[in-house]
């Protein structure tokens, strides 16, 4: 060979690029050291898998070898940091994209030093196989090393999972010939077969087997079940135990699909037809194993696909009537939220809105989705929604075309509408403006003249009574439209002045925190509207309101005999509006106060309130149960929701309560307070001299009862010298007295108002059983039950003074009061007369506790026949719904009655919770969202603790999407503070900020970050969470300024500057305007 050959050239290729050499020395001396350690890292790692062949470990130290030989072949890239150390300090922006780091990214880890003691020398570790319980054992480890550890007996088998077994599937054929030539029942498969077809058999059968030549390799025997009748299941086969379940259930599921299917072929115009087979596709999702898994994205997206196109189909061949396209249209938009983008679903929404001008149900979902949809939030834009809605209704009423029911539908409609929009103006900033409406609403429906002798004149004349500005309604010294009509030469009141209030920004830490309080102060003296002569601020152009500014939103209520109703449902929502409960009574307006936009005055509670109510500013301790509050009543004092009756107007001896006192919810400073408490004080009392109904005054009664107690006697008194010969307004009274403890006080009232029935009139005379029924309260709440008995057995003669002289031992008596009782409550049930039924209902279930004993339950002294009341209550409740009276108040009523009756059971003596969980659980079931009933139930199971059955009733019958709603979700959230720890509270509230029944409620997403904040464990999600909100509820101006106030710890400058950005984006209400100052800052 030659020279040349002998020093060949290496050939060169593009992509090889010659390393260059270190000329450093110190660099390839540290090279050489990592080069070293690894390599012996390696050896140790080699040592430790002895299992390796010996070519592997010759090949590792041929490679360590090379290494040490060619140390000039070392670059300086090993100059860099070891990989196991890097500093990284840009970042990587994808991870703030996918919410994680990539998963390649992060390193392999493993354990060291297994069986290591810290503190013990190196080679001890801890012997498993002589440890125990009682002692711990330390060997060598190189003793360790070399002994044989005994392996499980089981470990093999229990890896490997259990083999299943089937039958072979025979044909009906071959078993006939199996049959014929035996003559008994073979227990197992008879293998009758000639010898030559079983050879034959067998040698086909061997050629199916692979052999030494095939390419799969060395023939295996293939593992067969002893018994030939049967043969083990592969992984692709379904199992005798689980799949032939799952396979019955997709067959019974794919069978109701075709018998649904052909039921909408048959009837296309079946609506519910159409219903039943798109909600059967949510079944079809269901998973019938043991590890049931929640659906997965896709899956829930291509069955919202599939029910759309149902829908779609629904609604070509079906849906002609208007409550059909309601039903149709709001399921199809709720599956299209799950599939649609943004902009899609609100051109969806616009064109559903308006081909069904004349749908209330579609036009407030589609409001809804308006008002909560942040991308395209503008103050002006959802007003102007209002204003173009309120026109429409008034153009319908306008034509005439409708029937008396219709009419009074739109009139109902157009109350709602209003109300919406003064409680979206208020809470966006502009309170003049919303209070400015209902000044004027009031006035012209309750104190002007009758629409007969001002016909067609009446919104010119008010015009002139608005522009006039003379007192109105809620000011001092107020007299009306029609004082005004008498005098036109009133004057108007003088002018005022408002406080000056510092508006100088600055350049401080704190300059968003000052001017949140400055804007505080400002807008608290600007709740009321101003008048041209007052002295206001400057530049601030909605503090005077002016006749065009509420023009569009007033609407003049007929005066024809339906009209009463609809005075009261206008009544209803100036209350809701005030944060005040609705007046009691059936009317479609009452459900009002379960709507979350409606129902947001949380937004407005004082820390201190809220403190109380939820504990949200307390601090929470890890996992722990909280403890720290414990409270008299089972009753929450606020967020309830139940029908409202005469004992939770004037509530003793610790029931609910109707009413909750005005100055502890909003506090003394009134800071974020909706209205001065005299303005509403002055306006409830104005509302009662006009006498508009009498479940008015005693709303009043119980209104001046926990906020004003000391006037409740002048008050009752007034009302009384109007009306002398009212039973109701004697009751009121005696009941107002017995609330602040004044029994005797109370027994004198009622015994003087029963003996005053022979001066009243017939109808008056029918009230005489609430005065019975409360004194026969008054009496059990002494524990006397035998004067409460006196009482009960003296209504037939309907005499206060023959109570004294009833003897209880007489049966005949007894069954006398019982037939009365009886016969009165049918009659009044047949006439329609609900209220007096229930209440008579309710004697004869008091009449039978403190008389029957023949009930199984056990009782004390104090207590009656808790089994035979709860008969007739639940006997007279079949009744009701047996007459189609189901779901009213009338048989809430009924329900809440004798859910007070087992509360004083259970508080006066022994008692079986059983019998409280079961009746409850029934009255829930018909009322999910009564708070009283679930109270009860939360009260009731406090003291076991053993199931969580609580938990188990909000999540099965509570909280399910037909029937959730904004108190359900507080109660559950209220009962996890009290019972649960800070991760389930999160959980609660997670759950209902993401349920469609309170998802955009400010007060419930206030709620939220305040427990954030307070809560160590989710402090720093505070701010995340508040983010949400904001999205959640673009129009509440108040929670913006948590992050000045509660959060102004966690945000930093920049996040405030551009929260205050938003709030003048979305064209809500600034007083102080920092725009000047920021643009300073930012040049």
């Amino acid at each position: 060979m030659s020279g040349s050959n002998a020093h060949a050239r290496v050939p060169k290729f593009a992509s090889f690029r010659p390393k260059s050499k270190v000329e450093d020395k110190e660099d390839v001396a540290r090279a050489e050291s990592e080069l070293s350690r690894v390599g012996r890292t390696d050896e140790r790692v080699g040592n430790h898998h002895r299992h390796r062949s010996k070519d592997k470990h010759a090949e590792r130290r041929g490679y360590h070898e090379h290494v040490k030989e060619v140390p000039s072949l070392v670059t300086t890239s090993i100059q860099t940091p070891s990989p196991l150390f890097v500093i990284d300090q840009s970042g990587d922006r994808q991870n703030l994209v996918y919410g994680s780091i990539h998963r390649y990214d992060v390193p392999p880890f493993h354990r060291s030093g297994a069986g290591n003691i810290l503190g013990a020398r190196k080679g001890l570790k801890i012997d498993r196989d002589q440890t125990d319980d009682k002692r711990l054992s330390l060997t060598e480890d190189w003793k360790k090393r070399n002994v044989k550890r005994e392996k499980y007996v089981f470990a093999h088998n229990e890896k490997k999972a259990p083999k299943l077994l089937h039958f072979l599937p025979r044909s009906p054929s071959n078993n006939n010939d199996d049959a014929t030539e035996v003559d008994f029942i073979p227990l197992r498969t008879l293998q009758l077969r000639k010898r030559k077809r079983r050879n034959s058999q067998e040698s086909s059968s061997d050629d199916a087997q692979p052999n030494y030549r095939s390419i799969e390799g060395k023939c295996k025997a293939r593992p067969e079940p002893p018994d030939e009748s049967m043969q083990y299941l592969t992984e692709s086969d379904p199992s005798d135990l689980e799949s032939s379940h799952k396979i019955m259930f997709d067959r019974a599921m794919r069978q109701k699909a075709a018998e649904l299917s052909r039921a909408v072929e048959a009837h296309p115009e079946d609506i519910n037809a159409w219903l039943d087979l798109i909600n059967h596709q949510d079944h079809l999702l269901v998973q019938v194993d043991e590890h049931r898994r929640k659906a997965t994205s896709a899956e829930r997206r291509s069955t919202a696909d599939i029910k759309l196109h149902l829908y779609n189909k629904a609604l070509e061949k079906g849906g002609r009537s208007l409550a059909d396209r309601e039903r149709l249209l709001l399921g199809m938009m709720e599956e299209g939220s799950k599939i649609w983008d943004f902009k899609t679903q609100s051109e969806r929404w616009e064109h559903v809105s308006q081909e069904n001008l004349d749908s209330i149900v579609l036009w407030k979902y589609y409001l809804d989705f308006r008002q909560s949809s942040f991308p395209m939030f503008r103050y002006e834009e959802i007003r102007n929604i209002f204003s173009k809605r309120i026109k429409l209704l008034r153009a319908r009423i306008n034509k005439g075309a409708n029937t008396v029911e219709e009419t009074s539908l739109i009139y109902e409609h157009l109350v709602y509408t209003i109300l919406r929009a003064t409680l979206f103006v208020r809470e966006a900033g502009y309170s003049e403006l919303a209070l400015g409406i209902w000044q004027g609403l009031l006035e012209l429906n309750y104190f002007g003249p009758a629409q007969e002798t001002v016909e067609g004149l009446r919104l010119e004349l008010f015009h002139n009574f608005w522009e006039a500005e003379v007192s109105r309604v809620g000011e001092i010294d107020h007299g009306g439209w029609m004082e005004y009509l008498a005098d036109n030469n009133l004057e108007a009141p003088e002018s005022r002045t408002d406080e000056a209030i510092s508006t100088k920004i600055t350049d401080s830490e704190d300059l968003f925190e000052n001017w949140a309080n400055s804007e505080r102060l400002i807008a608290k003296q600007s709740r009321q509207p101003a008048r041209t002569m007052d002295e206001v601020a400057e530049n601030d152009p909605f503090r005077v309101i002016l006749w065009s500014d509420i023009e569009d939103f007033l609407v003049d209520l007929p005066s024809e005999s339906h009209s009463l109703d609809l005075r009261r449902v206008l009544l209803d929502a100036y209350l809701l509006f005030c944060r005040l409960p609705p007046l009691p009574g059936e009317r479609r307006s009452r459900f009002w106060s379960e709507d979350s936009f409606v129902r947001d005055e949380m937004l407005e509670w004082s820390k201190i309130w809220l403190s109380r109510e939820f504990s949200v500013s307390a601090p929470v301790r890890g996992a722990e149960v909280v403890e720290s509050v414990t409270e008299s009543s089972p009753f929450q004092s606020s967020c309830c929701q139940f029908s409202a009756s005469f004992d939770t107007l004037f509530p003793h001896n610790d029931w609910v309560n109707y009413f909750t006192p005005w100055r502890a919810i909003y506090g003394d400073t009134d800071d974020m307070v909706p209205m001065s408490y005299e303005w509403l004080r002055n306006t409830l009392k104005a509302l009662i001299d006009v006498n508009i109904c009498p479940e008015m005054a005693e709303y009043f009664l119980a209104f001046e009862l926990q906020n004003e107690p000391q006037s409740t006697k002048k008050s009752a008194k007034l009302l009384l010298k109007k009306n002398p010969t009212s039973l109701k307004f004697y009751h009121a009274y005696a009941m107002t007295e017995f609330s602040k403890g004044n029994v005797e006080t109370a027994i004198t009232v009622i015994g003087a108002a029963l003996g005053m029935q022979a001066s009243a009139s017939e109808m008056e005379r029918e009230n005489s059983i609430l005065l019975w029924r409360s004194w026969v309260w008054i009496l059990l709440s002494k524990g006397d039950t035998d004067e409460s008995l006196k009482c009960l057995l003296s209504i037939p003669e309907n005499s206060s003074a023959k109570v004294a002289n009833i003897d209880i031992s007489s049966p005949a008596c007894l069954l006398k009061t019982r037939q009365h009782l009886c016969s009165v409550r049918d009659y009044l049930l047949s006439s329609g007369n609900l209220d007096h039924a229930i209440i008579h209902a309710e004697c004869l279930a008091l009449l039978e506790y403190v008389s029957s004993h023949r009930g199984s339950e056990l009782s004390s002294k104090g207590q009656g026949d808790i089994e035979m009341a709860l008969n007739i209550f639940n006997d007279f409740s079949v009744n009701l719904v047996a007459r189609g009276h189901v779901g009213t108040v009338q048989h809430e009523l009924l329900h809440q009655a004798a859910a007070k009756l087992l509360y004083h059971h259970a508080r006066s003596g022994p008692f079986r919770p059983a019998l409280i969980r079961d009746h409850l659980a029934k009255s829930l079931a018909s009322f999910p969202r009564n708070t009283i009933f679930l109270s009860l139930y939360a009260w009731n199971e406090s003291r076991l603790r053993i199931d969580d059955r609580v938990r188990t009733i909000l999540r099965d019958v509570i909280l399910l999407p037909a029937v959730d709603s904004l108190t359900s979700r507080l109660f559950a959230i209220h009962h996890e503070m009290m019972h649960g720890n800070t991760h389930s509270t999160h959980a609660a509230f997670e759950n209902a900020v993401v349920s469609p029944a309170c998802s955009s409620n400010p007060g419930l997403w206030r709620l939220y970050v305040l427990f954030c904040v307070g809560a160590r464990e989710y402090r720093a999600r505070a701010k995340d969470v508040f983010y949400k909100g904001m999205r959640a509820c673009p129009w509440a101006k108040w929670f913006y300024f948590m992050a000045f106030d509660e959060l102004a710890d966690l945000m930093g400058l920049e996040e405030k500057r551009s929260v205050y950005r938003i709030l003048e984006e979305k064209e809500l209400r600034v007083h102080v305007d920092l725009e000047e100052w920021l643009e300073e800052q930012e040049a």
